[in-house]
């Protein structure tokens, strides 16, 4: 790996140079090799701002990867396609999972489901099988609702905003 050398170190290489040493058992002393650190294109995105992108993803100001290009289109700052912001996250040790489902229940709605639960907890398989239990499907009128996908980092907890609150998992209690 290619280091940067103060002033006393060239000095010293370029003694031992003079001196008759090979450029290999300089490079040896100073425990460096011939190898450089950037082979190809530069980064797209500099350093600054990727810090910046996760840090908008950590604090829910952008959820997904298309919300994080937006931004960066918004602010003039880059020009950068999803991909590259997809691969920027990964680098930077942030996973994409799915968000997950779950009905947004009051009190009421606990309520209700406790009363339920208590009310046939002791019910035998006979006692069920004589209930017809019917499958209520959800219908999407406009499309499909899609997977959505938020970026976090691997040890994070699931939070808020990782779960879709589905208001068509809840039923009305009167």
């Amino acid at each position: 790996m290619v280091k940067h050398f103060c002033a006393f170190e060239k000095g010293v290489a370029v003694g031992m140079l003079v001196g008759g040493a090979s450029i290999r058992s300089v490079a040896k002393k100073f425990n460096n090799s011939k190898k450089k650190i950037w082979i190809g294109r530069s980064e797209k995105i500099p350093l600054r701002v990727q810090r910046k992108i996760v840090r908008w993803l950590v604090s829910v100001k952008c959820e997904t990867a298309k919300d994080v290009k937006k931004e960066l289109d918004d602010d003039g700052e880059i020009k950068v396609s999803y991909e590259t912001v997809t691969r920027t996250l990964k680098r930077n040790g942030l996973i994409a999972v799915t968000k997950k489902k779950k009905p947004d229940l009051d009190d009421i709605h606990i309520k209700a489901r406790l009363e339920f639960a208590n009310l046939y907890k002791y019910w035998t398989v006979d006692d069920c099988k004589k209930v017809i239990f019917s499958d209520e499907t959800k219908i999407n009128l406009r499309g499909s609702d899609g997977i959505k996908y938020v970026w976090k980092k691997p040890n994070q907890d699931l939070g808020d905003s990782c779960i879709i609150k589905d208001l068509c998992l809840v039923e009305e209690v009167s």
